[in-house]
């Protein structure tokens, strides 16, 4: 499923929103942007590579893993849903798997600025985060775009992720919307019954 892979994205990327702005880096991408990212992580499962697309105008995101599902973030909400076209099912996503805080930002962070790499092609700063979700490093592009993170969350889970391909042009609006006929399933609600 896509959200083991982001479980460390996710940890960090939800603690950039906090800090002041001239102690952080800057998030989300300020334009349209798709990353292919390789992960390392512990979880079982966990697909060793994914897409995230951002739309800026929108501040919505796309991540697709490699199973045909695919999970849409609105970083605005921030909310979550699992799209699975194969079922036509659209799952609504609790707030406490992280999957809505995965590419969204809030939470009370500290931020140390280190110094650069370059990484896909692309110049990035790199930045220790330390946050009560987790602690790590997470390399970001002056336009925003994650290029690299690596950490260990509260549960002691730790992993990492590395873009491999990046890619500066206009996501279609229709990546984000769910496919017409879909069924939607809430599972805090599915879960009481």
């Amino acid at each position: 499923m896509t959200r083991s892979p982001l479980l460390v994205l996710a940890a960090l990327a939800a603690t950039l929103v906090a800090a002041a702005p001239a102690a952080r880096p800057v998030f989300p991408p300020s334009r349209d942007v798709a990353v292919r990212y390789e992960a390392h992580v512990e979880a079982k499962g966990a697909p060793p590579s994914f897409l995230v697309r951002y739309r800026a105008a929108s501040e919505e995101a796309r991540l697709d893993g490699d199973a045909g599902s695919y999970v849409l973030v609105d970083l605005r909400a921030p909310s979550a849903r699992l799209v699975v076209p194969a079922l036509h099912l659209i799952f609504d996503l609790p707030a406490r798997l992280g999957l809505a805080q995965a590419l969204s930002l809030g939470g009370e962070s500290e931020f140390r600025r280190g110094g650069s790499e370059t990484i896909a092609g692309l110049s990035c700063t790199v930045w220790q985060i330390t946050s009560r979700e987790a602690n790590g490093s997470a390399c970001i592009t002056a336009q925003g775009v994650v290029l690299a993170a690596e950490g260990r969350d509260r549960a002691g889970r730790t992993g990492a992720i590395r873009a491999v391909a990046v890619s500066f042009a206009p996501e279609p609006e229709a990546l984000f919307t769910p496919p017409a006929g879909m069924r939607e399933v809430r599972l805090a609600a599915a879960r009481r019954r």
